[in-house]
């Protein structure tokens, strides 16, 4: 778009670097920890033995990539020429993304790390913001898309991220969250199918246990089922509802990856009834009984009212 400010929040202070970057980022604990994290400049902690062999499994199932670009197509049929798509999370990386920043003629991505949004600028010469997804730097009503990936479990409030999407999106707008719902307490420690048992010390042994313990199905599922079929039943109909989830303690010291920076453990489908309560539909409706037993599958909503 040929002026980036006219959807810009005046009210907003930020500095332009390179004619790019759009930096409206205030110093925080979680703003240095994802700098560094992108960082290449910034010396990493040794990572555990099989961190490498368990992202690479979950690269070769490839089922993130496929679930990407089948999101990125369906907002490429409707938003490649016309509207203004963020991703919240975007960054450096565009093949997480299914490399959107080619697909969209104004996409934009917004992260609150300011090395990779910086990268990215440079890598792809296109314009960046920096920014915490707490207080997005856009006017109201004016984004015509919002999508996430393995984001929303990331910020330390994420209703109040929730509201800022729902601020700034026109009536008529879409939000796609493609992100990683009920993280797990055990992630933040790094140890967990990360490690070898026998090179585990006392303490990783009682979390790796803990964790194997927690993640049985007939331990896990039936209170997920419980606290659904009691929203649904239950809830009043027609009123604002509070976004319900589990929060965590993010851990800053490691840079793994493994979402064990993750401040929330988030189901989709609290989601969906909190854009529900505000003005939004669901792109494709579920019945009660798919609502249920939703999976841990990506969400598109539309702003309506």
């Amino acid at each position: 778009m040929s002026d980036i400010t006219t959807i810009l929040d005046e009210r907003k202070k930020f500095q332009l670097e390179n004619n790019l970057l759009y930096n409206f980022l205030e110093p925080s604990a979680t703003a240095t920890f994802y700098d560094d994290f992108y960082s290449d400049e910034v010396k990493k902690n040794a990572p555990p033995e099989f961190l490498d062999a368990v992202k690479e499994h979950y690269h070769q199932l490839g089922e993130d990539a496929k679930r990407m670009e089948a999101i990125i197509s369906n907002l490429e049929s409707r938003f490649a020429t016309k509207g203004i798509v963020v991703e919240i999370g975007g960054s450096r990386y565009q093949n997480r993304s299914a490399n959107a920043y080619s697909r969209f003629r104004n996409y934009f991505p917004l992260d609150i790390s300011h090395s990779s949004i910086q990268a990215y600028t440079q890598t792809y010469n296109k314009i960046g913001f920096v920014s915490n997804a707490q207080q997005l730097p856009f006017k109201d009503n004016s984004i015509d898309c919002i999508f996430t990936h393995t984001f929303l479990e990331h910020p330390l409030e994420p209703e109040k991220v929730l509201n800022e999407i729902i601020r700034v999106l026109k009536v008529g707008g879409i939000v796609v969250h493609n992100d990683a719902w009920f993280c797990r307490w055990w992630q933040r420690y790094g140890v967990v199918k990360l490690k070898k048992f026998s090179n585990m010390t006392f303490q990783e042994k009682l979390i790796s246990l803990s964790a194997w313990f927690t993640e049985l199905k007939v331990v896990r599922i039936p209170p997920i089922l419980m606290t659904r079929l009691a929203a649904e039943l239950f809830a009043p109909k027609n009123k604002v509802t509070k976004l319900r989830y589990k929060k965590l303690t993010p851990n800053y010291s490691l840079h793994l990856g493994c979402d064990e920076d993750a401040a929330s453990g988030i189901d989709p489908l609290q989601v969906i009834r909190y854009y529900e309560s505000r003005g939004f539909q669901l792109n494709k409706p579920l019945s009660s009984t798919q609502r249920l037993f939703h999976p841990n599958n990506s969400i598109c909503l539309e702003k309506i009212a």
